[in-house]
C-alpha cells in the first residue's frame, strides 16, 4: 500500500511540475506607454525583439516606393549619433548578435537576436538603432548604391521581374501596386536628408506593435521598453486601410524585354 502512495505522490508531483512548465510558457500582453507589447516566453536562451511599424506600402506615394526600406537598412548601416558604423557592427559581432530592418507591404519589421547573457549588452544599441540613427552621408551614398544594384540583379531575374509586374498590373491604382524595395528610377533620386524625415515621420507610438519572444522577466521588459518609447512621440491614430481585389474579367498584358546576354 504504501509502494502505491508513493507511486500516487510521484506522479502527482510530475503533473504538477509538467503543469507549472506550461504556464511558464504562456504568453501574455501588456500596453506601455500606448503600445502594445505581445510577450511569448521562449523556454530557452534565445531573446527575439520585433519592433512593428504599420503600413507598409500605405506610409508612402508611388514615387516615394522603396524610401521605407532604405531607411529602416540605413537604422543600423549608416551608423548612430553614439557609435558609428564600424564600432556599431563590431559590439554586435562580439557577442553574435543582429540587429535589423526589414519591409513589407503591409508593416516592416526592426529586428534583435541576442542570447539572454548578452541582452543588457545588445538593448542599448537596438534602441540605439531605432531613436538615435545618424543617416550619415557617406554610409547613406553605400547602402543607396547596393539598393540599386540589388534592384537591376532582381530585374534581370525573371522569376523576380514577372511577380514584381503581376503587381502592378493586378493592383493598378492602388497601393499593393508599389513594390517595398522602390526602383532604380526613385532610389537613386533619395537623399540621406530625405529618407532621414520620412523615418522621422513615421516612428510613432500610434504605428508601433513590439513583440517579444523571450524568457526575460516582465519586469525588465517593462522597464526596457518603457525607456525606449518615452523617446518616441504618440503621433496621430492610425488605422490600416482595408481593400479587397476582385478580378471582373481575364486580360493578358506583355512587357517587351531584351537579354541581357546573347546565347548561341
Amino acid at each position: 500500500m504504501k509502494t502505491k502512495i508513493w507511486i500516487l505522490f510521484a506522479a502527482a508531483g510530475l503533473l504538477s511540475l509538467q503543469s507549472a512548465k506550461a504556464q511558464s510558457k504562456t504568453g501574455y500582453d501588456m500596453t506601455i506607454n500606448g503600445v502594445k507589447v505581445i510577450v511569448q516566453p521562449s523556454g530557452n536562451d534565445i531573446v527575439e525583439i520585433q519592433t512593428v511599424i504599420k503600413g507598409g506600402v500605405q506610409n508612402y506615394p508611388a514615387n516615394k516606393a522603396g524610401i521605407e526600406s532604405l531607411a529602416l537598412n540605413a537604422l543600423t548601416e549608416c551608423g548612430t549619433l553614439k557609435h558609428d558604423k564600424n564600432s556599431f557592427k563590431n559590439a554586435l559581432d562580439k557577442v553574435s548578435a543582429s540587429v535589423y530592418g526589414l519591409c513589407g507591404k503591409d508593416y516592416s519589421v526592426i529586428r534583435m537576436n541576442c542570447i539572454k547573457n548578452d541582452f543588457d549588452d545588445v538593448w542599448p544599441l537596438y534602441a540605439e538603432a531605432i531613436t538615435i540613427p545618424k543617416f550619415d552621408p557617406k554610409e547613406f551614398l553605400r547602402i543607396r548604391q547596393d539598393a540599386v544594384n540589388n534592384l537591376k540583379e532582381q530585374d534581370s531575374q525573371p522569376d523576380a521581374a514577372i511577380n514584381k509586374y503581376a503587381d502592378k498590373v493586378a493592383f493598378a491604382g492602388r497601393d499593393y501596386a508599389k513594390d517595398p524595395y522602390g526602383t532604380v528610377d526613385i532610389i537613386e533620386k533619395l537623399t540621406p536628408e530625405e529618407t532621414k524625415a520620412y523615418y522621422q515621420s513615421i516612428l510613432t507610438r500610434s504605428r508601433m506593435t513590439i513583440v517579444v519572444v523571450s524568457s526575460l522577466d516582465r519586469a525588465v521588459i517593462e522597464q526596457r521598453v518603457s525607456q525606449l518609447l518615452s523617446g518616441i512621440r504618440q503621433g496621430a491614430p492610425f488605422t490600416l486601410k482595408k481593400d479587397f481585389f476582385r478580378v471582373y474579367k481575364n486580360s493578358f498584358v506583355s512587357e517587351p524585354r531584351d537579354l541581357a546576354t546573347n546565347y548561341v
